[in-house]
């Protein structure tokens, strides 16, 4: 049925029975008391919406932060590592200087031995 104006409604309750306008009144009572209890309950759910998403939201930030904190432990054990790499190599560096001092200096006690040795014979 097309939908009815304002002047066609009226004109449509003017030709009704008084039994007829009370039953359609209390259909039209009932019609809007199911209305209303849709659009309350369709008000609750938007509201329980917006409270899971802003729990979702601060989920998120929560998260967002951890990974920053992880990100940034991460970088410091990194430079930690890089260090210490480059404490291992020059140390590494410095013992290899000694050993090559020792042996100079194995080559030149050996040397002076032999010249002692010459100078006795």
């Amino acid at each position: 049925a097309p939908p009815k104006t304002p002047s066609g409604a009226m004109m449509e309750m003017s030709n009704m029975s008084p039994e007829s306008l009370r039953e359609r009144a209390e259909s039209l009572i009932i019609s809007n008391d199911l209305l209303r209890q849709e659009l309350n309950a369709s008000k609750r759910d938007s509201a329980d919406n917006e409270e899971t998403v802003a729990n979702l939201e601060s989920a998120v930030s929560d998260l967002k932060s951890h990974v920053d904190d992880c990100n940034k432990k991460v970088r410091l054990a990194t430079e930690q590592h890089v260090e210490a790499e480059e404490e291992r190599d020059a140390a590494l560096a410095e013992a290899r200087e000694l050993i090559s001092r020792v042996h100079q200096l194995e080559e030149q006690g050996h040397s002076a031995g032999l010249a002692v040795v010459q100078e006795l014979e």
